[in-house]
């Protein structure tokens, strides 16, 4: 399990007085000790009101998040499959789109070495509060 993006949503959420923002931390068998048990123990990194979290133990939404944003695949991981994982993605308040798909994201962040530069911003946490505060200020 990816700790340091954790660890950074953790940091940030302790920064954030939003109390109608809602995390979802969906966490995915991506590499070979991922697991409900090691998700579990990350998920206690973060123990806060607004945040639920899920496993995705078909890697479902990672799959489909994959093609949405346009992530390919990692020849070292997964046999080469598109998956979204360590990805963070930021929405405004509002209606999302219906079941089928997943809503395309204001912006997101990422740690996906594999990404070029440019692909998207990477995770840090100045960066995933200003994306925060931007969606959350009334």
């Amino acid at each position: 399990m990816c700790l340091h993006g954790v660890s950074v949503v953790a940091e940030v959420l302790s920064k954030l007085d939003a109390p109608d923002l809602r995390v979802y931390l969906v966490w995915v068998p991506v590499l070979a000790d991922d697991s409900p048990a090691a998700a579990r123990r990350a998920a206690a990194q973060v123990l806060d009101p607004r945040v639920a979290q899920f496993w995705d133990d078909g890697l479902r939404l990672g799959l489909e998040l994959a093609r949405e944003l346009g992530i390919p695949g990692r020849p070292s991981v997964q046999e080469g499959r598109a998956i979204a994982w360590d990805v963070y993605l930021v929405y405004p308040a509002g209606p999302r789109a219906g079941p089928s798909a997943p809503p395309k994201p204001a912006v997101w962040l990422h740690q996906l070495s594999h990404l070029p530069d440019g692909f998207a911003p990477r995770l840090t946490g100045d960066g995933l509060e200003a994306r925060l505060r931007a969606v959350t200020r009334p």
